[in-house]
Order: structure tokens, then C-alpha cells, then sequence
């Protein structure tokens, strides 16, 4: 469809986006949906797309979350960094990255709010994995 309106490629992606977003509406509408699980369905998503998913749906709820994650999920990022979880000793390689992930949901599921909380939960993390 973009092709045939000779859609910019920004705009298709915002069309391919809304698209995308739009179908998935009933598990944005789920009850008890955690803010991670939010961030994890919309994220990587053009934000016009995102507004348009928002004022497209026929859920509230899906709508406010939608809402919710251009105005604040998006910009909750952890306060530590790749380089951080090495000095505390994550091994390199994708547990890094998982790590990064496990911040940032607890960050959005507001299970830290610090550095200091983020750190104690990567030693615990570490402590888990054996390492």
C-alpha cells in the first residue's frame, strides 16, 4: 500500500508501524500488563506510529498505554552501562545485554530508582547466574 501511494520510506515506516501496533491492541489491552511488557510491545516503533495505534484503537485501556509510553516509558533507561556491568563483573558477551534488559524492566517496573539499587540487583543477578 505505501508503494502504491509513493509513500516517503519515513512515512511507510510510520504505516507499517501503525499497522503493526494496531494488531497488537488486544495484548496492549490486557489486564495486568506490567510497564516492561508495555515498554516490550511498543518499543522499537516509530512514535507517530505509536499516536496513531493510540487514537486508532477502540481500548481505552490499550490507548492509555500506548499514551503512557510516548510520554514516559520510552525515556526510562537504566543508570548504569555496559561498561559498568563489566566493572562489576558481568562477564562479556550477551549476558551484558540481558542484564541491560533486566535493568531496564526493573527501572519501568519501578523495582530500582537508583544506581545503588541497580547495582545491588546486577550482584544479585550475578549471584544467581553463579558468577
Amino acid at each position: 500500500m505505501a508503494h502504491r501511494l509513493n509513500l516517503p520510506s519515513s512515512w511507510s515506516e510510520v504505516v507499517r508501524d501503525a499497522i503493526h501496533l494496531r494488531a497488537r491492541c488486544a495484548e496492549l489491552a490486557s489486564p495486568g500488563l506490567s510497564r516492561s511488557q508495555v515498554w516490550s510491545l511498543v518499543a522499537g516503533h516509530a512514535p507517530a506510529a505509536v499516536l496513531a495505534a493510540s487514537r486508532l484503537t477502540d481500548s481505552p485501556l490499550a490507548a492509555q498505554r500506548l499514551e503512557q509510553y510516548l510520554k514516559e516509558l520510552r525515556f526510562i533507561v537504566p543508570a548504569l552501562n555496559g561498561r559498568d556491568l563489566l566493572e562489576l563483573g558481568v562477564p562479556p558477551g550477551p549476558l551484558v545485554g540481558q542484564f541491560l534488559n533486566q535493568l531496564r524492566a526493573a527501572r519501568l517496573n519501578q523495582q530500582v530508582s537508583t544506581e545503588a539499587e541497580e547495582r545491588r540487583l546486577v550482584r544479585k543477578l550475578l549471584a544467581t547466574q553463579g558468577g
